[in-house]
């Protein structure tokens, strides 16, 4: 009997090599991506999890498949598709949940096969740094001289965007500053009283860019992640109770040369607090709930 050979083809064992480089510049790439275009940095994730199939087919591993947060990841998926199907979604809604699995995709591909080498995680880290300090020093800029390297400050008012055209330098920040003032912190804080000073004057600088961006969500996520690192870290605990306070200072400051986002703060946010069930926030919750009480497992509503 005629047994089919699992050896990949040739031709895909010679792209393997090339396409492992061209996964580390394109990961190393995604933050400096997602600030020029976010329909590029789509186009990079769905071409990280092609590329990173093509690579588990070239050299016939499937060992990180089996991870358990892959799994747990896929099994989600399975239930997105399933629930968006029993929905009676359109064809659009179904697309998009069947290309939801490239997220996960694309990030085992960054853990295991784009940055596996110490060279690329080094190369990743410092892309990253430049990216954050890049974000936060036009909000800075912006807040400090009205106009940033790139973008004015009074496009958007109540908001400092950083080089984005949307509010979104806030979340941006939310996401990728963590591992680099954690650690950064930790390590300064080895150097004595100056080195707790760098980092009480760093964490301060990060803190007030978020909160100079104007976006209420990022600052929260932000203040909690802090709160959360200064306890299970001594060294962070002396830097978040100053940024704290300085962020405090720094929002009573806003109140002279920023109005528009003092407003947002101090104002605004508590009257949408004291009326969230009329809010298009709580009506959403709201929704939510009942379809959740409704279909406990599906969701369907």
């Amino acid at each position: 009997m005629e047994q089919t050979s699992t050896t990949p083809p040739s031709w895909l064992r010679r792209l393997d090599g090339p396409g492992g480089v061209l996964a580390m510049a394109v990961g190393v790439a995604i933050p400096w991506v997602v600030i020029a275009s976010r329909s590029a940095a789509e186009a990079v994730v769905a071409g990280l999890a092609a590329g990173f199939l093509l690579h588990l087919l070239a050299t016939r591993n499937a060992a990180p498949l089996r991870a358990p947060w892959f799994l747990l990841a896929m099994a989600y998926w399975a239930w997105l598709v399933l629930a968006t199907g029993l929905a009676g979604a359109e064809p659009g809604q179904m697309l998009a949940a069947l290309s939801w699995g490239r997220f996960p995709l694309a990030t085992l591909a960054i853990a295991t096969w784009a940055f596996s080498s110490a060279r690329a995680q080094r190369l990743a880290l410092w892309a990253l740094g430049g990216a954050v300090i890049f974000v936060g020093l036009e909000i800075w800029l912006q807040f400090v001289f009205g106009h940033g390297l790139v973008r004015s400050g009074t496009a958007l008012p109540g908001y400092m965007p950083g080089p984005f055209l949307r509010p979104r330098a806030g979340g941006y920040l939310a996401l990728t500053l963590w591992p680099l003032l954690v650690p950064a912190v930790v390590l300064l804080a080895a150097y004595g009283a100056r080195g707790h000073v760098a980092g009480v004057a760093l964490v301060a600088v990060a803190v007030g860019a978020v909160l100079m961006a104007g976006q209420r969500s990022p600052l929260i996520m932000v203040l909690f992640g802090l709160v959360l690192a200064a306890l299970a870290l001594r060294p962070l605990r002396l830097p978040a109770l100053v940024a704290v306070l300085g962020g405090a200072t720094m929002l009573g400051l806003a109140a002279i040369v920023a109005p528009n986002t003092f407003y947002r703060y101090a104002v605004h946010l508590p009257q949408l607090l004291a009326n969230f069930p009329e809010t298009h926030y709580g009506q959403i919750l709201a929704r939510a709930l009942a379809m959740v009480e409704a279909h406990p497992w599906l969701g369907a509503g």
